[in-house]
């Protein structure tokens, strides 16, 4: 049995956004992680936010919307972002987190 699940994100940004959306649109979970809770909810707020432009088109329904929303699990904690899943996704500007941090996502995963 092969189980989706996709790790992703050091900072939560635009383009960011949409692999999320995606990602989770296509049934995997997807973990997000941030450095600040007003990061992590300023990206649900956008993901929500293009998510109830789709749901206005009607190309999605309110039910596809709660369904995407669910299975989007945000957190600051890189270790529970990182673990348990399948593919990591991190994107990073090398400026504002990168070379700061001093441990990246692959720090954290299963190998």
């Amino acid at each position: 049995m092969l189980r989706k699940s996709l790790g992703t994100s050091i900072a939560i940004l635009n383009i960011d956004e949409f692999i999320i959306i995606i990602c989770a649109q296509a049934g995997y979970e997807v973990a997000i992680r941030d450095i600040e809770q007003r990061f992590v909810d300023g990206g649900m707020s956008n993901i929500k936010k293009n998510l109830g432009r789709s749901v206005e088109k009607k190309k999605i329904t309110q039910d596809d919307m709660d369904s995407i929303l669910g299975r989007i699990n945000p957190t600051l904690d890189l270790k529970v972002a990182a673990s348990n899943v399948d593919l990591v996704v991190e994107v990073v500007r090398a400026g504002r987190y990168g070379r700061k941090t001093g441990k990246g996502v692959c720090d954290y995963t299963k190998r």
